[in-house]
C-alpha cells in the first residue's frame, strides 16, 4: 500500500492519495485521492480543512464525488460550519454524472449558531 500526505503548509500530513496493490505489491489494485481545502487556502496553518472532491477508482471503474458547501454570507472561500449543500457522483472515466444530493437547511440562520461549541 502506498500513502501520501500533504508535505507542506496547511496541507502538511493530511492524507492525499492511497495506492492499494495485489499481494505481491507490484501491481496497482485501487487508487483513492482526495482534494481538500480550507477558509483560506494561502493561510499556512490548518483553516477549517475540508474535502472537495474524492476520486476512487479500479481497473473496471472509476467514481468522483464533489461537494458543495455552504457559504458564509458572499464569501466563496468560508465555509459556514462545514454545512454540505450538494453532493454529486460521477462515473469519473466518461465524466457522467450519476447521482446528486442537494441539502437545504430549513429555518436555519447563521446568527443562531455564533455561540454554539
Amino acid at each position: 500500500m502506498g500513502k501520501f500526505v500533504g508535505t507542506s503548509g496547511w496541507m502538511e500530513g493530511l492524507p492525499i492519495r492511497t495506492d492499494d496493490y495485489t499481494g505481491n505489491g507490484t501491481s496497482l489494485k485501487r487508487t483513492s485521492w482526495t482534494k481538500l481545502t480550507q477558509d483560506d487556502p494561502n493561510y499556512s496553518l490548518i483553516k477549517n480543512p475540508r474535502v472537495v472532491a474524492t476520486k476512487i477508482g479500479d481497473d473496471v471503474s472509476t467514481k468522483r464525488t464533489e461537494m458543495d458547501y455552504k457559504m458564509q454570507g458572499t464569501s466563496t472561500t468560508v465555509s459556514d460550519h462545514g454545512l454540505v449543500e450538494e453532493v454529486r457522483l460521477y462515473d469519473a472515466v466518461n465524466n457522467i454524472l450519476l447521482n446528486k444530493a442537494t441539502t437545504v437547511y430549513k429555518g436555519y440562520h447563521e446568527e443562531s449558531c455564533e455561540n454554539i461549541l
